[in-house]
């Protein structure tokens, strides 16, 4: 967050959205979950985006992959000039795996980062941390999410150690 950009100049912008599943309701829904993730772009967004026009509180909620594809998209054509990519930051992703949530929801995030529907219009990353729960992602060997993931496990690395990582 430490640039921004304007909906007037043309650029290319990656904005980090950080999310804390912690902040979900015990009892969330993935509905919860993708309007959760909605509601956090476009706050993101508003705050690296000068002119970025979209509320947060004009969004109506997400009960489907479908409805957080539509919005996302809408997001991304706000952003004027701006080639948008959004990287999710996913903070303590056990609140969404194992029994909480159905497996299929697994293979809804797999449709937004490889499906046609979406994927082919936005450029969306999704960063997963926080939990020895990730495991679950690819336990499965017909998992869609673990044969096309990268995956690395970092431990206790440096500040330096971990910007090297991240330009390789």
């Amino acid at each position: 967050l430490q640039r921004s950009v304007s909906v007037e100049k043309l650029d290319t912008f990656t904005c980090p959205v950080f999310i804390d599943l912690t902040r979900l309701p015990v009892e969330a829904t993935p509905g919860d979950f993708f309007t959760h993730l909605v509601l956090r772009t476009i706050e993101s967004c508003k705050a690296t985006i000068d002119g970025f026009p979209i509320n947060p509180l004009e969004e109506n909620r997400c009960v489907t992959v479908e409805d957080f594809s539509s919005r996302i998209l809408s997001i991304t054509g706000s952003a004027g000039n701006v080639d948008l990519t959004i990287l999710f930051l996913i903070d303590e992703s056990e609140r969404v795996l194992g029994e909480r949530f159905p497996r299929g929801f697994q293979d809804n995030l797999f449709a937004i980062l490889y499906g046609s529907e979406l994927a082919a219009q936005a450029k969306i990353g999704m960063v997963f941390a926080g939990a020895q729960q990730l495991f679950v992602f690819s336990e499965d060997d017909t998992s869609p999410i673990g044969s096309r993931a990268a995956y690395h496990y970092i431990q206790n690395f440096s500040k330096d150690d971990v910007g090297v990582l991240v330009k390789n």
